[in-house]
């Protein structure tokens, strides 16, 4: 089970709503910083488990965040969809 933190982030550039996520978790999150420039999210308010503060910093960015075995987390671009192309 993940540990739940009070997050009280302001709206902001993705790299600092990720590095506010990341000290008041005290978790490192991974992630190439012209990977997000750019990029805005926040605010993220409430009681959330890292996974979840990090789905709602990241939603409509087109970039996932992945646990690591180490307890650490990585951004990364989401893949594009392998699915059948439709027959026309």
């Amino acid at each position: 089970m993940q540990a739940v933190y009070a997050f009280d982030v302001p709206r902001g550039d993705l790299s600092s709503v990720v590095v506010s996520i990341a000290r008041c978790a005290g978790v490192p999150i991974a992630f190439p910083a012209g990977l997000v420039a750019g990029h805005m999210a926040g605010p993220i308010q409430g009681r959330h488990t890292v996974d979840a503060a990090m789905s709602e910093a990241l939603a409509g960015t087109g970039f996932e965040v992945l646990p690591t075995p180490g307890g650490s987390f990585t951004i990364r671009q989401v893949k594009a969809s392998t699915a059948l192309q439709p027959l026309w």
